[in-house]
């Protein structure tokens, strides 16, 4: 629950506070998701297992046990939201609890509230549990740190739209986007203020570190070409295949040339290059197998034993492709990977910002005025040479494709 709604509304409005604070921190973003979730139309999910929120009162002191479920339980007793109770068991699975906006909170949120973004802190560290945990303040880490915080502040000084006469844009805050779905739907981003924050995997400031929470990261792919920034049209520049130039020097083995390591005899592209993901993210062959067969099963299905068959072959095809760097899988390398990337593009953005040119990051990618993409370009080769070499040593050397 990363969003908030102007406490001067909830006056507005009648909503009763509690007068504890970390409680009415939790009651008015609880207020904030709900009315977001309920443009998809969703629910949104929220725990009230204790051992979800070990650790997290070092980082979020609104966001503990105590407080969340009485700040929720509190909206629910204004009548301002609905619940849904999860369940969990003892080993470790289950169903997180849910809530939405009743017909009451959507009647008071029609007087368009100011949704704002929680002040939070912009670096997360999840443990292996993927729950938020405190993280060692380093110098380079503090020095991150304030680095997304300028680079939030880059972006928030542009003017970044959407160039499609069939937007609408809503007084709220919302942009609809329409007929974009399998089923022909319209989706809803919240477009209002927002801070870029870093998550970090696995207890480690070594893994991850992507840059979220701008709007344009919900917009499916081919509608992010549409992006206008200051009123100019966008490039987008993002390496290619980075992940397994990457392993290659990280092993210290030439890559070939002009070679595409998503060409595996027997496997469609898209499947090999999911498969490569796999074994580079996965900390186990079962686990591998487990994922790939999953995604050939397909969302909510049963994976049945050809699947898992499947799948093996699959993996097993992968890694006769790759043999020279056999070793690299199945140890949850994808995420170190992830890591060097994620120092790449923030080192571009922190120069390009010198030059007052705005970048808005997309997972790998990095958005620009079409006008500075050959800048972007020259600086994206000269911090993936620096960063390759910085992460993987003096001897890693391999160049980046940029598409």
């Amino acid at each position: 629950m990363r969003n908030t709604i102007d406490p001067a509304f909830a006056e507005q409005i009648g909503m009763t506070m509690t007068g504890h604070r970390h409680v009415d921190t939790v009651v008015l973003s609880a207020a904030a998701e709900a009315v977001l979730a309920s443009y998809e139309p969703r629910a949104t999910s929220y725990s009230r297992n204790r051992n979800f929120y070990t650790g997290r009162g070092a980082i979020d002191l609104a966001f503990t046990h105590e407080a969340v479920t009485r700040g929720i339980d509190h909206l629910a007793g204004l009548g301002l939201i609905d619940t849904n109770l999860g369940n969990f068991r003892s080993n470790g699975t289950g169903k997180q609890s849910t809530f939405w906006a009743t017909p009451q909170l959507l009647d008071v949120s029609s007087k368009a509230p100011r949704i704002l973004r929680r002040q939070t802190d912009c670096i997360i560290q999840k443990d292996k549990l993927k729950r938020p945990e405190p993280y060692a303040r380093t110098r380079n880490i503090l020095a991150l740190r304030d680095d997304t915080m300028a680079w939030t502040e880059s972006v928030h000084a542009a003017d970044i739209g959407l160039a499609d006469e069939a937007v609408t844009w809503t007084a709220d805050g919302r942009v609809e986007i329409p007929n974009v779905t399998t089923t022909g739907a319209s989706i809803y981003i919240h477009t209002g203020d927002f801070a870029f924050y870093r998550v970090f995997n696995n207890s480690s400031l070594k893994q991850g570190g992507r840059a979220y929470g701008h709007w344009s990261q919900n917009l499916p792919g081919s509608w992010r070409r549409k992006i206008l920034i200051d009123g100019e049209v966008v490039a987008l520049l993002d390496f290619s295949a980075a992940h397994p130039r990457m392993v290659y020097a990280l092993a210290g083995i030439p890559y070939p040339a002009n070679w595409d390591p998503y060409t595996v005899p027997g496997i469609d592209r898209e499947t090999a290059k999911l498969a490569f993901l796999i074994v580079l993210n996965a900390v186990s062959h079962k686990q591998g197998v487990e994922a790939m067969a999953g995604k050939l099963a397909g969302a909510d299905q049963p994976i049945t034993a050809e699947h898992q068959q499947a799948a093996r072959a699959i993996l097993k095809a992968m890694e006769q492709a790759h043999e020279p760097i056999r070793s690299q899988f199945y140890k949850g390398t994808g995420l170190q990977c992830q890591f060097v990337e994620a120092m790449i593009l923030s080192e571009v953005a922190k120069e390009a910002r010198r030059e007052n040119i705005v970048t808005l990051p997309v997972h790998d990618e990095l958005i620009v005025q079409e006008r500075y993409a050959g800048r972007v370009h020259e600086l994206m080769v000269k911090h993936w040479h620096e960063q390759i070499r910085k992460q993987f040593g003096a001897a890693a050397a391999v160049d980046p494709v940029i598409k």
